[in-house]
């Protein structure tokens, strides 16, 4: 099979927007994986694991998500509630011809991936997530762990109106640029900064934050039977042991931790 890896964006249309995307191979036959980005970046952030699913045969899409793309940036809260994130997974597929496929997200990219999976598992050959853990798992950790509860404070203040966007915005984004760019390629940083000095930009992606609790999370069946790859790294700032421990119960089959 001849590899096809396009190393630039394209604009895929899918329900009413137009997503930001890299992709690879899509007119192949093969297996298909969906890359789901977290905060604060970008699809970019999956470049070089896209080569090397590419490499491998795969179908691959991983897309900027609704907020982060120029044209997929509406306004209001109500918007960036989890299904209308999931929604838009969906309809990348259906634009591209994914019936059936590999999910794979990091960061909130991982809490869209496992809402994804328990909306329509049938659509869905397997989950891989990086940092967050399964979203009831999750949120059960942050009722009951202290340790959790300290690593998610942060949660209120990008829920709060405004403030949040004054302090990222603040002498050129420094906080970005040192507390979370500090030490990823400058390739991928210039990117991230130039998409949140876009209009809206910055205020959408917070909106997932301000967003939390208002979906159809709590109403999904949460028992996973579609093999997992979990990936988590224990010295990981945003998410602690427990949720780690507790998902477990919601994994009914393969389940593999790294």
């Amino acid at each position: 099979m001849t590899i096809k890896y396009v190393d630039r964006p394209i604009l895929i249309k899918a329900g009413g927007y137009s997503f930001r995307s890299r992709v690879a191979n899509l007119d192949s036959n093969s297996d298909a994986v969906i890359l789901l980005h977290g905060f604060p970046q970008t699809s970019i952030s999956w470049r070089p694991v896209i080569k090397v699913l590419a490499e491998k045969g795969f179908r691959v899409v991983a897309f900027d998500q609704r907020g982060y793309s120029r044209g997929a940036r509406p306004k209001g809260i109500d918007s960036y509630k989890i299904e209308n994130l999931v929604n838009d997974v969906f309809e990348i597929a259906d634009a591209v011809g994914f019936d059936r496929f590999h999910v794979a997200g990091h960061d909130w990219g991982s809490a869209v991936a496992w809402s994804t999976l328990m909306t329509n598992p049938d659509r869905i050959i397997s989950l891989s997530a990086l940092s967050i853990a399964h979203p009831r798992a999750f949120f059960e950790a942050v009722k009951m762990d202290k340790d959790q509860q300290k690593r998610s404070r942060y949660f209120l203040l990008f829920r709060s109106p405004w403030l949040p966007e004054l302090l990222l915005k603040f002498n050129r984004m420094k906080v970005l640029r040192s507390l979370f760019y500090k030490y990823m390629p400058t390739v991928h940083t210039d990117e991230y900064l130039q998409v949140f000095s876009e209009s809206g930009a910055l205020t959408s992606a917070l909106n997932w934050y301000r967003a939390m609790g208002k979906g159809v999370e709590s109403s999904l069946d949460p028992a996973i039977e579609k093999p997992v790859l979990f990936i988590w790294g224990n010295r990981d700032p945003a998410a602690g042991r427990k949720a780690v421990e507790l998902q477990e119960k919601y994994i009914k089959g393969s389940y593999k931790k790294v």
